[in-house]
């Protein structure tokens, strides 16, 4: 998807600069023809023109940003516009016992010595990024799980 999008970008680009060489051909002539020994004048037009092939160059490339980002926020509104899927609660448990639905039994190990009954996560000074070489989006982060949380 980003190779398309520079393709497409790099396409139109030498497009647009195709159309302004044969503009600047033609003011370098019509300016030439038009004025009588007045290179002062010819070099100001030139360099206007040249100016004017920046910004034509600038509000390409704008624009063709501002369409790749507005395309990522309609996938967005898309995706928060999709209908919610129908959620099948479970009946609530009764006596404050747990619901046989819920519960997970391992039948392969039945002896409490030979399953763990409880632990412990520590996590010291953890930092993720996306990418190597990126920026860090978690930097020191510590923390302590213990059990049943």
């Amino acid at each position: 998807n980003w190779f398309l999008y520079l393709s497409t970008l790099r396409w139109f680009q030498m497009r647009i600069e195709m159309i302004f060489v044969i503009f600047f051909i033609i003011v370098t002539f019509v300016s030439i023809v038009t004025t009588d020994n007045g290179q002062e004048k010819v070099g100001i037009i030139l360099t206007l023109a040249m100016n004017i092939m920046g910004t034509l160059q600038w509000a390409v490339n704008t624009s063709i940003d501002v369409d790749s980002l507005m395309r990522s926020v309609s996938r967005v509104f898309k995706f928060i516009d999709l209908p919610t899927e129908e959620s099948n609660p479970l009946p609530a448990p009764k006596n404050k016992e747990l619901s046989h639905a819920v519960i997970i039994e391992n039948m392969h190990v039945k002896e409490e010595n030979i399953w763990p009954s409880g632990g412990q996560m520590k996590v010291k000074n953890l930092t993720a990024k996306y990418v190597d070489g990126g920026l860090a989006v978690l930097e020191n982060i510590s923390f302590s799980i213990g059990a049943g949380q």
